[in-house]
């Protein structure tokens, strides 16, 4: 499927010389320009796989970097800007007071104490006339109104981040994002895991491709090939889509996508013992699924439960213990039930929950951003 659309980014160098696009006005419903801003931000994370270097020249001309003692980790970038952008703090002066006009427009006028990037401050390309207003006590400071980046969407920092990088004793400043895209960009600058990265253009191209291939499910559900079941009662999708692939009974049966002719190598690798159940989709599952990973593989568990006098039956359950996420290409053995990068994504159209992969948990939060993709 991928091979006949159209690459926004053919090579990373299209990555490169991309235009930056300017901070919305109004909300983006255009799939491409929703992915070119989430590109644009991505382009600028100092520890995306395989753009580690080229991000430097994005964060000088986009980003706003403030030094600080925290080594490693970002947790707190977001507040110890928005802190140093009080009055008398050390990034106050990148600010100027909102003028009556960007208030109007603002729907804010007769607020007093509101404040904007100036216009040479490098971050104002993604802020654009964002409002800033101070905190109860003005210790910090908060968005009192402002678009996300990516989608347009208005809110303010109740409902939209303050998107930020950390690289070593260093936050960086990016764009207002609303949460799906914040967390859209995490799960697409992944990396670790037991396979090599995907580059980040690809990831890119491998992100729109799947939006582009929900678009037409949603648009046309009686024509896909994609496997689905009908959604019945208050189980979420993607347990009532596992529970269809571990059973053999019933009109929804999904059990006919699986095999249990797994390699001894692959077994080795997921970590199952001689007596453990393995199973993996069929070649034929897997040409209606682009975007799962081959070599994904599970685990059958069946329990046997008790009913009265004496009498007994087995439920089976799948468990995910080997995968990676074909967008990014991190993924392995699952070792913490806590900590695992790949889940299963669907979408839910007509009363009926489609199989569409398995993908980066993150990404999984976060396609809201890119369309509606509803998962119930």
């Amino acid at each position: 499927m991928s091979a006949i659309l159209r690459r926004l980014f053919p090579n990373r160098q299209t990555l490169l010389d991309a235009d930056a696009p300017p901070p919305p006005t109004t909300e983006i419903t255009e799939l491409d320009g929703r992915v070119r801003r989430l590109a644009h931000l991505a382009r600028m994370c100092p520890y995306a796989p395989g753009f580690r270097i080229q991000s430097k020249p994005f964060i000088d001309r986009y980003g706003l970097t403030q030094e600080c003692s925290q080594r490693f980790g970002h947790n707190g970038g977001q507040r110890r800007i928005a802190d140093a952008l009080v009055p008398n703090k050390p990034l106050h002066h990148l600010l100027r007071a909102a003028t009556p006009l960007e208030l109007r427009k603002a729907s804010m006028s007769g607020h007093t104490g509101l404040w904007v990037f100036r216009d040479d401050v490098e971050v104002k390309k993604q802020f654009g006339t964002s409002l800033w207003e101070p905190t109860t006590g003005g210790r910090s400071m908060r968005l009192a109104t402002t678009r996300c980046f990516v989608s347009g969407t208005v809110g303010d920092s109740s409902t939209i981040y303050r998107h930020h990088y950390h690289k070593y004793c260093q936050d960086i400043l990016c764009a207002p994002l609303r949460q799906d895209a914040n967390n859209l960009i995490a799960g697409l600058v992944a990396s670790g895991g037991d396979f090599s990265q995907v580059p980040l253009h690809t990831r890119l191209d491998l992100l729109r491709d799947m939006c582009l291939a929900m678009n037409s499910i949603q648009a046309n559900p009686s024509t896909t090939t994609y496997p689905s079941i009908k959604a019945t009662g208050g189980e979420h999708g993607s347990n009532a889509l596992f529970r269809a692939l571990g059973s053999r009974y019933g009109a929804d049966d999904l059990a006919h996508l699986l095999t249990t002719r797994v390699p001894s190598d692959l077994r080795a690798k997921a970590g199952l013992k001689s007596r453990d159940k393995a199973l993996m989709f069929t070649s034929s599952a897997l040409q209606i699924m682009p975007f799962v990973f081959p070599q994904t593989v599970f685990q059958l568990i069946e329990t046997t439960v008790a009913y009265g006098h004496g009498s007994s039956h087995v439920e089976s359950s799948l468990k995910l213990v080997y995968g990676r996420c074909p967008i990014t290409g991190v993924g392995g053995k699952k070792t913490d039930d806590n900590n695992w990068p790949v889940v299963l994504h669907h979408i839910t159209v007509d009363g009926r929950h489609y199989l569409v992969g398995f993908i980066n948990n993150m990404i999984n939060a976060g396609l809201g951003a890119l369309g509606n993709y509803k998962s119930k």
